[in-house]
């Protein structure tokens, strides 16, 4: 057996490290034979993730960079995240981004502290070295001149990115942001945060008059307490008026609900944006919402009109019809249900719901889960699937 797998093609033996994500396992790999050593070595430095890191830990890897600088050719991708509770020193971060920063880095994620970013800026325009294969940008509270500087520096090979809109963002700010996004060719993914900053589902129209290539496109939502809406004759009104053009480019769209403000603040809250968005996007195939406001969850369902793929997480039910008129859009000719019970469900919530379904599949998979002490809700939801073809477990 052991000579067996050790006489599988390379590529293969590569790709079964890449699916490997525990060092531990990978060092354990390693020690089978020296022909995987090296094998195991790329896959084992191909992603540094920074997950809670100290000073510590990231002195020992630039050590180790430093006494093996091959290894620093392996790194292609660099995650940073959880890390707002836990600070790097400058010198150190410095010497890291000195050491990870070569040709071959393909991308940077997670949430970066604006002194990361600023001393990632600084290291790129210092350096000799040509970054073309950098295909994405980590996130950043803040879209500022840091930021717009770091797009501009890597416009030539972007192909994702993403921009904050927040309450202190002006109108000409947005401007300088959406005129930027077209002049990255090769952008195809645009993730779009929204801390209180759009005001109108007009606003959101003219900033997204420039992203005329994009194909998968990201919503993060914290909706403005200020926001007006549109009710549904006053949408349709302007939709028939030709004033939105449609972009047939987008094929995925995820929407992401932020917590807070609380329910109270978003009372007036309205589908129109979410109504604009299907409109907005004919072509939608894949759809991805995730945190549906409270109380809202139906507002979503007539995007669901093309898309053939969906995965719809932490949705939130209050009424028995919204939740049965959920269930009748979203079911396939067949569907399995597997239900949980929590103490984390509020009290005046029916359950909280995920489906998913994937391409070209006849199943749509539900996970639900409902209050240990509501015993009658899940005679509620169980109704509600009742003439529907499924399996459960509970």
């Amino acid at each position: 057996m052991k000579a067996s797998i050790q006489q599988l093609p390379t590529e293969v033996i590569i790709n079964i490290f890449d699916q490997i994500n525990d060092a531990k396992q990978l060092i354990q790999c390693k020690l089978v034979s020296k022909s995987w050593t090296s094998l195991a070595e790329k896959s084992m430095y191909k992603t540094i993730h920074m997950y809670l890191w100290d000073d510590s830990r990231l002195e020992r890897l630039n050590h180790h960079l430093k006494q093996k600088p091959e290894f620093c050719q392996l790194i292609q991708n660099i995650l940073i995240s959880q890390q707002y509770f836990y600070t790097f020193s400058k010198r150190l971060f410095q010497e890291f981004l000195s050491l990870a920063m070569t040709p071959s880095i393909r991308t940077l994620d997670g949430i970066w502290k604006q002194e990361y970013l600023t001393m990632l800026l600084d290291y790129v325009e210092s350096s000799s070295l040509k970054f073309k294969k950098l295909k994405q940008l980590p996130y950043s509270v803040r879209h500022d001149s840091v930021y717009m500087q770091l797009m501009s520096h890597f416009k030539e090979s972007l192909q994702t990115a993403s921009c904050s809109i927040t309450e202190k963002t002006t109108l000409i700010h947005q401007k300088i942001i959406r005129d930027s996004i077209k002049e990255y060719k090769y952008l195809t993914t645009l993730s779009i945060q929204d801390y209180r900053g759009f005001k109108s589902v007009q606003e959101i129209d003219t900033f997204l008059q420039k992203c005329d290539r994009i194909k998968n496109l990201e919503f993060i939502i914290n909706q403005s307490t200020t926001y007006t809406y549109m009710d549904e004759d006053q949408l349709s009104q302007w939709l028939a008026s030709g004033s939105v053009q449609q972009v047939d480019s987008v094929n995925y769209l995820k929407i992401s609900y932020m917590k807070g403000p609380d329910h109270m603040e978003r009372c007036s809250f309205g589908p129109d944006w979410i109504n604009y968005l299907a409109y907005k996007y004919p072509n939608v195939e894949r759809l991805s919402i995730e945190n549906i406001t409270l109380r809202y969850s139906h507002m979503a369902i007539p995007v669901f009109g093309n898309v053939k793929a969906f995965s719809l997480d932490d949705w939130r039910f209050h009424c028995t019809q919204d939740l049965q008129h959920f269930v009748d859009r979203v079911k396939s000719e067949s569907n399995s249900v597997r239900y949980y019970k929590c103490i984390a469900v509020q009290g005046s919530e029916i359950c909280s719901l995920r489906a998913t379904k994937d391409r070209n599949n006849s199943l749509t998979k539900f996970e639900i889960v409902v209050g240990q002490e509501k015993l009658s809700n899940m005679d509620i939801v169980q109704s509600c699937f009742k003439n529907v073809n499924h399996t459960s477990n509970i």
